[in-house]
C-alpha cells in the first residue's frame, strides 16, 4: 500500500525548486484540476501536513479521479477508518486502478477474508498487465511503486499471498509473477526470486538475481528518490538501500572486496540527503 501520482507535476521539484513546484500545483488544484489535487495532497502529506493533504485527496476523489480515490482509501485505512478506506478503494478498483485493488485486497486479508482478497490481487495483477501492455513507455524505466499507479505493489501482493497459501501449490505461479516484474526493473521482486533460489541451493541463480535487485535498486534510487521519500517517507528509501547494501555483503562474503565496498559507498550515497552530499 501507499500513494502514488498520477503524472510527474513535481518536475520542479527534481530540480530543486520546491516552492515554485508547489506553487504550480496549487494554481492548478485551486482551479480545479484533479490530477494536480492529488499530488499537492502527496506533497501536503510529505510536508507533514495530512490535514490539507487528505482534503485535496478527498476533493479530487470525489471529482472521480481514481489514483485520489486509492490514495484517500490508503490514508484512511492508515489512521483506523477501514470502511471508509473499503469504499474509497472500490470505487477506485471499479475503475481499474492497480493500487485500489492492492488497497482493498489488503484491507480483506487483514479482516481474515483471504479468499476475497486473492482474488482481488488477481484482478490488480491483470489489470497491471493490461496496463504494461498498453502503455509500454510508461514502465521503461521502471517507475518504482510511487508512480506506478500500484502495478508492482499488487503483483509482489499477489506473489506474497500465493506464497503464504502454499509455496508447493503455488510457488511456481508467485515466480512466474515475481520474474515479471524483476526482468522489467523492480527491486524487490529481483530480491526475493534471489532470496528464493539461495534457500534451494541455486546458487549461480541467486547472486545473478542479488546483483539485478542491486542494480535496479541503485537506478531507481538515482531516479525516483524523491517520489520514494514523498510517497513512503524513508522506509520508501530505505529498503532499497537494504537491496544494495545485500549485494555488497554478498559480494564480501565471496571475497570480492573492492566490489563490496563501491556498493556500501553507493548505498551511503542513496542514503545521504542530496543536500548534505559534498
Amino acid at each position: 500500500m501507499g500513494e502514488k501520482r498520477s503524472t510527474d507535476w513535481l518536475c520542479l521539484e527534481r530540480l530543486g525548486d520546491a516552492d515554485e513546484a508547489e506553487a504550480w500545483l496549487r494554481r492548478a488544484a485551486t482551479q480545479g484540476y484533479a490530477e494536480a489535487m492529488v499530488n499537492l495532497g502527496v506533497r501536503r502529506f510529505a510536508l507533514g501536513d495530512p490535514v490539507e493533504g487528505e482534503s485535496w485527496y478527498r476533493r479530487a476523489a470525489e471529482l472521480g479521479h481514481a489514483v485520489a480515490m486509492a490514495n484517500l482509501g490508503y490514508r484512511l485505512a492508515q489512521r483506523g477508518d477501514l470502511d471508509e478506506a473499503e469504499q474509497w478503494n472500490r470505487r477506485g478498483a471499479v475503475l481499474g486502478h492497480p493500487g485500489a485493488m492492492e488497497n482493498l485486497a489488503v484491507l480483506l486479508k487483514g479482516r481474515g477474508d483471504a479468499e476475497q482478497a486473492l482474488e482481488w490481487f488477481r484482478r490488480g495483477a491483470d489489470r497491471a498487465l493490461t496496463l504494461m501492455d498498453e502503455s509500454p513507455r510508461s514502465f521503461r524505466p521502471w517507475p518504482g511503486e510511487a508512480a506506478d499507479q500500484g502495478v508492482c505493489e499488487v503483483i509482489l501482493g499477489l506473489a506474497r499471498l500465493l506464497l503464504q497459501q502454499s509455496d508447493v501449490d503455488h510457488g511456481p505461479e508467485a515466480e512466474r509473477w515475481l520474474r515479471l516484474i524483476a526482468e522489467h526493473g523492480d527491486p524487490r521482486a529481483a530480491a526475493m526470486l534471489a532470496t528464493r533460489h539461495a534457500a534451494r541451493g541455486d546458487t549461480a541463480n541467486a547472486v545473478a538475481w542479488r546483483s539485478k535487485a542491486a542494480d535496479s535498486a541503485d537506478d531507481l534510487l538515482g531516479r525516483e528518490r524523491v517520489s520514494l521519500l514523498d510517497a513512503y517517507g524513508r522506509p520508501g528509501v530505505q529498503r532499497h538501500v537494504d537491496i544494495i547494501l545485500a549485494h555488497a555483503a554478498g559480494l564480501a562474503e565471496e571475497g570480492n572486496t573492492a566490489d563490496a565496498l563501491a556498493w556500501r559507498e553507493r548505498a551511503a550515497h542513496h542514503d545521504t540527503p542530496p543536500a548534505a552530499r559534498p
